[in-house]
């Protein structure tokens, strides 16, 4: 009973110094890069104009970090007409949440949208500090190997354009909207 006592006591000794290590007792956050210095032009209002398969259009956008900074999130919508009249405008609404990965060192991008799918991207490239490539790793509610990637460029801190494409099983990327972003005065 004795020794049953003590491996008690060493565990829960053991599991108090890792929590020590990972819960910062003394108060002080520990100093991190800024992984955000990129990404933090995209906070506040935008407006956009939309053009792709679905149509031309409109749309808005509003980033935020939250969670202590720790993620950023913005909620789009937008609004596209058909190029023929033969059906209705499409309404799309999307929340998006970016993250820093500290393991994988990669931003994670994931999007829920109002037609039910959940995209997962990892940011794969980076050209020139103003070009960000996001490729789908998973895509939830679509049909197996269905592929997506995002490209977003800056084009000032007032405006930034941005490529959704995408891929059916066994076939090549082709563009499916486009939208141009610009910072609301």
């Amino acid at each position: 009973m004795r020794a049953h006592e003590n491996l008690l006591l060493c565990a829960c000794l053991a599991a108090v110094s890792c929590l020590c290590g990972v819960v910062n007792l003394g108060g002080q956050e520990p100093e991190l890069p800024d992984f955000w210095a990129t990404f933090r032009f995209m906070t506040g209002e935008w407006q956009g104009d939309a053009a792709g398969a679905s149509g031309a259009g409109r749309g808005s956008r509003t980033c935020r970090f939250i969670l202590e900074n720790r993620f950023l999130h913005c909620r789009s919508e937008l609004r596209l007409v058909p190029p023929e009249q033969t059906r209705g405008a499409e309404h799309r609404l999307e929340w998006s949440f970016l993250s820093y990965d500290l393991h994988r060192r990669k931003f994670i991008l994931r999007e829920f949208n109002n037609e039910g799918f959940v995209n997962q991207y990892v940011l794969e490239s980076v050209i020139g500090g103003s070009h960000f490539l996001f490729v789908s790793e998973n895509i939830e509610n679509a049909l197996p190997g269905f592929r997506a990637r995002i490209t977003l460029a800056i084009e000032s801190e007032a405006e930034f354009s941005e490529k959704l494409e995408l891929a059916r099983p066994s076939q090549e990327f082709r563009e499916i909207r486009s939208v141009r972003w610009k910072r609301k005065s």
